[in-house]
């Protein structure tokens, strides 16, 4: 078993144990993490099929937060389409380096 598709594997198998006790997110995000390594493995079905347990993972949760964001991003790499990628990834990472930054002067506050 070559060490992407062990991670493939691990992914797959933390996204079900979080379903099994209804962590959404935390099973959306492994979901997208597995169709991000499925792409660099050039197994497109996969990635496809990982990105699709993301988004439904993420709308059993009802999540609309920063968790559909990472789906939409697996969905649109998965699917061919680069420029909608990197747009969404760009609200993304914008989107949690704000987050970050606000917790960082939230705790500065703190000291």
């Amino acid at each position: 078993m070559s060490k992407l598709d062990q991670w493939m594997r691990y992914y797959r198998e933390h996204a079900e144990d979080a379903l099994k006790i209804g962590d959404y997110a935390s099973a959306s995000d492994y979901y997208s993490l597995a169709s991000f390594t499925s792409i660099i493995a050039d197994d497109i079905p996969q990635a496809k099929y990982f990105a699709e347990e993301a988004l439904g993972a993420c709308k059993e949760g009802n999540l609309e937060d920063d968790h559909l964001w990472l789906a939409k991003v697996a969905k649109a790499l998965a699917s061919g389409r680069r420029e909608e990628a990197e747009e969404l990834w760009e609200k993304l990472a914008d989107k949690l380096q704000e987050e970050i930054v606000n917790l960082y002067r939230g705790a500065l506050r703190k000291i």
